[in-house]
């Protein structure tokens, strides 16, 4: 009697503790979000440090990981400061465009230089990933800040519906050796959120509903590769989460690992391939 008793409030704590953690990671995540969009409204220059800010704290945290404090993440924190001298509106004009190649193609020389040497060739990955990223923000950004704001919106609707989707309804692990909590159930809810999001803002704007179809498969599929990815990468080097300053979900990388693989697949799919109108 006593053992079914104690039992019974073992599973009590434990749903308590879903409950807490669930709480904690969902809010999070939304507030992350509102924080991300809230930016777009207040200007050119929050946009700036923004940017910078986020690269600071990605290359902070690889380097961290790698236990090499040799404090690289500072120089490569500043080459991309450079691009941000750019300015927004001037992206068509020719010098600038070869301003903007150029500096991306510096920092990636840097990033070889300073990641090369680690005996882990993820860190060189990571890092590369991570430049291609920010450069696909402010390159996308100067373009269109309406095809970056439903991107954020997208990325975060399948990231945010596929961990609710896995916690109310997963059963099929997916990579239980890299991802143990990611499920099959939850992966598809998530991507079925970010077509139906893609396609609804296509339908109320009158755009071409297949190609925003299309972009809501590859932001399902491509965030869920950059999760799978950091998720790998973690169980590689042996640790839970790559830092400690989101409650509930880690570090910075943990919260943008969606956008690593998916923010350059979609700046190719913008420029050279589906060629989308925003309204």
């Amino acid at each position: 009697m006593s053992i079914t008793k104690e039992k019974g409030t073992l599973e009590v704590m434990n749903f308590n503790l879903l409950n807490s953690e669930f709480f904690i990671r969902f809010s999070s995540a939304v507030i992350l979000f509102l924080a991300l969009i809230s930016i777009f409204f207040l200007g050119e220059l929050f946009i700036k440090i923004g940017l910078f800010l986020l690269s600071f704290f990605l290359f902070y945290e690889l380097e961290q990981l790698s236990f090499k404090r040799h404090k690289q993440f500072i120089y490569l924190s500043l080459s991309i400061f450079l691009y941000l001298f750019i300015p927004l509106e001037n992206i068509e004009t020719k010098f600038l465009i070869d301003i903007f190649y150029l500096l991306f193609f510096i920092n990636l020389f840097l990033i070889f230089i300073f990641f090369y040497q680690y005996n882990n060739l993820h860190y060189l990955f990571i890092a590369l990933l991570i430049n291609l990223m920010i450069f696909s923000f402010i390159y996308l950004i100067q373009v269109s800040k309406d095809f970056v704001f439903l991107l954020i919106i997208l990325i975060s609707a399948n990231d945010i519906m596929a961990y609710v989707g896995g916690k109310l309804f997963g059963k099929t692990k997916i990579f239980p050796y890299i991802s143990p909590n990611k499920t099959l159930e939850g992966s598809i809810i998530g991507l079925i959120s970010s077509i139906l999001l893609s396609v609804s803002y296509a339908f109320f704007n009158e755009l071409d509903l297949f190609q925003y179809s299309s972009l809501g498969l590859l932001v399902g599929f491509f965030g869920s590769l950059g999760d799978l990815y950091i998720s790998f990468f973690k169980r590689k080097i042996k640790i839970k989460d790559t830092g400690k300053l989101i409650p509930g979900h880690g570090g910075i990388l943990d919260r943008f690992d969606s956008y690593l693989f998916c923010l350059p697949i979609c700046l190719i799919a913008f420029e050279f391939s589906l060629s989308f109108k925003i309204g």
